[in-house]
């Protein structure tokens, strides 16, 4: 069995509705999937609701579930040893929302995942991930396909902050996540780029 299947998640470009129709058409259009193994899929998939400032995972707890957000926008933080507050990641519309070593190892969390405002998931548990991929041998192929992608995105991540100056990061981030620029808090975005809050703060100044 092909483990992990969230990576695949991250790296479909879809915005998930109600219906699932787009992750659907993405399945059957890039991955040949049958109609038979699209009804085998979308059985194992719930609708939830996480209001606003409640954590979909909670550091010290095992994070039992990954959702597709369909509407809202959240974020992973810890707290480090000089009592800041670390922020990880966003996730907004068509992303999966996930703590990966958690979910697929049944270990408890190190960071937390919490809602900005009111967010409608999809979601489904380990358990039903399990039964999922044995359910659905298609699934299996292309975990092997987008891990690939995922490395590649985590190394050009890395690359990005040890070569781009505080500016450059800002502007590309700015263009890649205009939700994200006009709906959180400064010194998350801050955070997130490993930027002084004071320079970010000039920095949008002048934009």
């Amino acid at each position: 069995m092909i483990k992990p299947l969230y990576i695949l998640l991250f790296t479909i470009p879809v915005s998930i509705n109600k219906e699932m129709n787009d992750f659907k058409e993405v399945l059957i259009s890039k991955y040949n999937f049958s109609e038979l193994e699209w009804n085998k899929t979308e059985k194992y998939f719930s609708n939830e609701m996480i209001e606003a400032k409640q954590h979909f995972v909670k550091q010290g707890f095992i994070a039992s579930k990954l959702g597709f957000v369909e509407s809202g926008l959240l974020r992973s933080h810890y707290i480090d040893e000089n009592m800041r507050d670390i922020t990880t990641q966003f996730f907004q519309p068509g992303q999966v929302v996930v703590v990966p070593r958690s979910f697929n190892e049944n270990k408890p969390a190190n960071e937390n995942i919490v809602a900005y405002d009111d967010c409608e998931l999809i979601t489904i548990t380990n358990a039903e991930f399990t039964k999922l991929i044995e359910e659905v041998p298609a699934w299996q192929p292309i975990c092997k396909n987008v891990a690939e992608i995922k490395n590649q995105q985590l190394m050009d991540r890395t690359v990005q902050f040890q070569t781009n100056k505080a500016a450059e990061r800002y502007k590309k981030f700015c263009e890649e996540n205009p939700l994200i620029v006009l709906s959180v808090p400064l010194g998350h975005i801050a955070s997130y780029l490993g930027i002084d809050i004071a320079t970010l703060s000039r920095l949008r100044a002048k934009k």
